[in-house]
This record gives C-alpha cells, sequence and structure tokens, in this order.
C-alpha cells in the first residue's frame, strides 16, 4: 500500500477555526492534549473525562487508555500565533476557573506563542514569568495572527537519531509527553508496549514512551502541514526518509535472524518445558476447593501489595497515568496544592536524570504545573486500602466499574436514610458485611497520614460526580475518616456491647 508520505501530490486545505473546537466542550481548545488515538481535547476536559477506577476511553472513539497526555507544545503555540485574540480569551477563562479551585493546568514556555521578532519585548515585559499572566494574556490578545506558520520552529521534528537532522514533521504522532514526532521516525527509533524502555528523543524532556502501541497520526496537525508552502517538499523528505529506514530495518532483521536462529530454537523447547510446569501448577486437581472455604476472608489476605494496589484517583506527574498501579511516590517538598507523584518506573527515571544533570535540569513540570525540583525529597506512600479495594478484592470477577455500579445500587437503595455525608453513608450501607470479618484487621487512620500513606489526590482536580466517587476522590482528611468509618466503629460496638 502507498503511504501518505509518498502519495504524487497534496490537495488539502488548512483548518479553520471552527475546526479546532473540542468534541467535548465545543468551546475553542484551550492547552490541546492529544490522545494515542489522535483526537485532539482541551487538558481539562480530557483529564475530567478520565476513569478515576482503572483504564479511560476516549470520548470521541472509546479507544481505551491510561495516561493522561501532557499540553501538547506544537498545536498549543500554533493557536497562539493564528488565532492570538480568540485563544488568548480561552487562556484567560481557564486561568480564572482554575484561580477558583487552586489546581492549574500545565504553562508551556510562554514566548513561543509570539513570533520570533516578538521575543525580547515580550522578555522586556516579563510576561513569560510565572504569576504573570494577566499581562500574557493582554500582549497575547493585543497582537496580529500570523498567516503562514511557522514551520521550522513550531512543526520541528526531533528524531534523535545521529544520521537525520531536525526537519519539519510529516504524518506527525504525538507522545504522551506532549512531543511530536513523524510517524516514521518513531517506529524507527521508539518502542511501545509493556517493557519499552524508549524516551522521548527530545533533549529537554526524556520521559518515558508509554502506550501499547504507536499512537495514531494526529490528523488536524496534519492538515496544518499539508496546507503550508513548503508541503510538497516537507512530503519529498518524509518518503526519502521512509524509504532509507525500511532498507535499513530490512538488513539489520536479516542479520539478526541468522545470527539468533539456533538460540531462538532452543528457547522456544525451554520455554515449553517451563509453560507445561506452570500448567500444572495453576491447575489443581479437579474439585479441589481452598483451604478455609470460598466464603472465608483471611485478615492476611486483605493486606494491600505495594506492587500491585491502585492509588485510586491518583495519577503520575510524569508519565500520566491514572490511575497508579504499584508503588508510588509523593514529594514532601512541592508546595502546590496537588502536590507532585511519581509512579513507580518514573520515580527512577527522574531521580537517575537529577543525579546525573543536578541543578543544570532545572524543574521538572508536573502535570498540574508543579515545579518539582533537585533537592526534593520524595517518599513511598504506603497503600492504605478503603471499602472499594477490599470489595474489589473479595469481588476479583468483577472489574471496577461494575463494583462501583454495586456500591451505587445499595446507595439508591438507602436513599431515605442519605445524610449528605458520601463517606459515612457508604461505609454504614455498603460494608457492613465486611466489617463482621475483619475482627483482627485494624488500620489507624492517623498513624498513616504521618507516615506519607494517605493524601495527595494529584487528578482529583476539576473532577465531578456523584456521592460515590466523591468518597474515593477524598484527599488525606477524607481518607482517614473513611479508614475509622471502616474500622474503627467496629471497637465502639464492640465497647456498647460489653
Amino acid at each position: 500500500a502507498m503511504s501518505q508520505a509518498s502519495a504524487p501530490s497534496i490537495e488539502a486545505s488548512a483548518p479553520s477555526i471552527d475546526d479546532w473546537r473540542c468534541p467535548v466542550c465545543l468551546e475553542m481548545l484551550c492547552k490541546p492534549v492529544v490522545g494515542a488515538c489522535g483526537h485532539v481535547f482541551c487538558f481539562w476536559c480530557k483529564h475530567k473525562s478520565m476513569d478515576v477506577f482503572d483504564k479511560s476511553s476516549c470520548p470521541t472513539c472509546r479507544m481505551p487508555f491510561s495516561n493522561l497526555p501532557a499540553v501538547c507544545e506544537a498545536l498549543h503555540y500554533h493557536l497562539g500565533r493564528t488565532y492570538p485574540r480568540e485563544y488568548a480569551r480561552r487562556l484567560r477563562e481557564c486561568h480564572e476557573e482554575e484561580k477558583k479551585t487552586g489546581n492549574f493546568s500545565p504553562n508551556p514556555t510562554p514566548v513561543f506563542l509570539f513570533d520570533f521578532s516578538k521575543i525580547n519585548e515580550v522578555i522586556e515585559r516579563g510576561v513569560q514569568k510565572r504569576g504573570s499572566e494577566k499581562r500574557l494574556f493582554d500582549f497575547l490578545e493585543a497582537q496580529e495572527p500570523m498567516t503562514e506558520p511557522d514551520m521550522n520552529a513550531i512543526f520541528a521534528c526531533t528524531p534523535g537519531m545521529e544520521d537525520v537532522e531536525t526537519h519539519v514533521l510529516w504524518e506527525p504522532v504525538v507522545l504522551n509527553c506532549g512531543h511530536a514526532v513523524c510517524k516514521s521516525c518513531a517506529s524507527s527509533t521508539l518502542t511501545f508496549g509493556p517493557g519499552s524502555t524508549s524516551l522521548c528523543p527530545c533533549g529537554d524532556c526524556r520521559m518515558r514512551v508509554v502506550g501499547d502501541k504507536m499512537p495514531a497520526v494526529c490528523k488536524l496537525m496534519q492538515r496544518v502541514i499539508e496546507a503550508s508552502p513548503i508541503a510538497e517538499r516537507v512530503r519529498r523528505e518524509a518518503a526519502a526518509r521512509e524509504e532509507a529506514a525500511r532498507l535499513n530495518a530490512e538488513t539489520e532483521l536479516a542479520e539478526k535472524e541468522e545470527e539468533d536462529h539456533d538460540d531462538e530454537e532452543e528457547e522456544d523447547h525451554d520455554g515449553e518445558e517451563e509453560e507445561e510446569e506452570e500448567a500444572e501448577e495453576a491447575n489443581p486437581l479437579p474439585g479441589a476447593v481452598p483451604e478455609g472455604g470460598e466464603a472465608d476472608v483471611d485478615v492476611d489476605d486483605l493486606r494491600p501489595n505495594p506492587e500491585t494496589f491502585v492509588h485510586v484517583a491518583v495519577g503520575c506527574d510524569a508519565c500520566g497515568v491514572y490511575p497508579i498501579k504499584g508503588r508510588r511516590f509523593r514529594c514532601i517538598d512541592c508546595p502546590e496544592r496537588m502536590g507532585f507523584d511519581l509512579c513507580g518506573a518514573c520515580h527512577g527515571l527522574v531521580e537517575a536524570r537529577f543525579v546525573e544533570r543536578g541543578p543544570m535540569l532545572g524543574a521538572i513540570e508536573g502535570r498540574f504545573n508543579q515545579q518539582h525540583r533537585p533537592g526534593h525529597r520524595m517518599r513511598e506512600v504506603l497503600p492504605v486500602p478503603n471499602f472499594f479495594h477490599i470489595l474489589q478484592q473479595r469481588h476479583p470477577d468483577l472489574n471496577p466499574r461494575q463494583i462501583m455500579n454495586f456500591i451505587e445500587e445499595q446507595i439508591l437503595a438507602q436513599q431515605e436514610g442519605w445524610d449528605g455525608n458520601p463517606i459515612n453513608n457508604a461505609a454504614d450501607n455498603i460494608v457492613a458485611d465486611i466489617l463482621d470479618n475483619l475482627d483482627d484487621f485494624r488500620v489507624d487512620g492517623a498513624v498513616a497520614a504521618e507516615e506519607g500513606t494517605a493524601g495527595g489526590n494529584i487528578m482529583e482536580a476539576g473532577l465531578e460526580g456523584g456521592p460515590v466517587e466523591d468518597v474515593v476522590r477524598a484527599d488525606a482528611e477524607a481518607e482517614e475518616l473513611l479508614t475509622r468509618q471502616l474500622f474503627g466503629d467496629e471497637d465502639e460496638e464492640e465497647e456498647e456491647e460489653e
């Protein structure tokens, strides 16, 4: 099949301002993010659409995803330069809403919103500094729109290959960190899926490449590139790079197959024997029943495993995985209300970068504009289960959404006794049967909070939902109350019986 890069001609029109509307809020995009499916949304619209319990789905195509993307810098700068008045108004509206909640969206380098001839004036006015948002919006709103996009400055691909120079994007795919690379460059230099060790090729980023497969081409960005005066030259150059990469890949593959042929046969044979042994262990004799019976609840089994624990409504500020599954680390020095959290994989990467580059690296910006700096201390957050985790453990055949549907049904059944407190009602009405089986299982919420086990839901800002989701999105104080409600009331009942 003929790729787009090798197509004989280009017929494309630049997107109009109506094409830059968010599919969720139907307003002009504000700090656009690009999903793995290629669809574009406002940062906050994408965030609010995510599931706090498990994988999320694209609001447009329903493609599943697990990571909140960072703002796509290329589209952010393009909108600011092409529609300065309209985009400045959207940025101002967004900022005013953020001030009400105290949680802020990322703020890519402001000077690139302007033509390079204005950079000196931008710096003199100080509009690029944090806290100068009003001056930035006013200055941007007064600018004249650019009639032709600066392709080399805004839509540049930095492939990270020694033999390939920086060039204009073609068939752009946007990585989860917000940087765009050509589809052919990504297929040549990056790996995707479980076990991937690839990093963003942008030297100032170097964040992990995540996702089960390569992101889809962002068609909206591709339309901008195809409508530019240099589109034909860009297409020819992309076709040449793609052909060179294909030939190189074929040569390397042939050499590898020849060298590893014998080793692969031996590994396959060993692997079959191991699979047979594992299958025997995993399948007990017919009719075998676990010790204690299915109805018994082992207190030790309810104690959370840090490697598999789901930190509901908490996401990683580096890769954006949401919610964090497994080990979680939280900065105790970042002053922002949102806090700064990292998953286990990103924690090691960020710490290694600080050791390697030290103060020269500057701050790492979180998903919500936090400034995590060298010298800041990270502390592992020990998992503290709430009633959701316990129900999930007792009903492994149900997915998180089915569990929440069950809880919501129970709450609806108790509407007459609803007092407006989601913690008290959910605990009283849902987990009474669980408490009967937890005589020896106690968690002290105050101690947990002191040790860093509760608090800071990095992804909770701006979330909307009913009383059940209010519980799982609670902050440190609410999590402590929930823990006491689950495990503390039993003590009171025992005292009353005595």
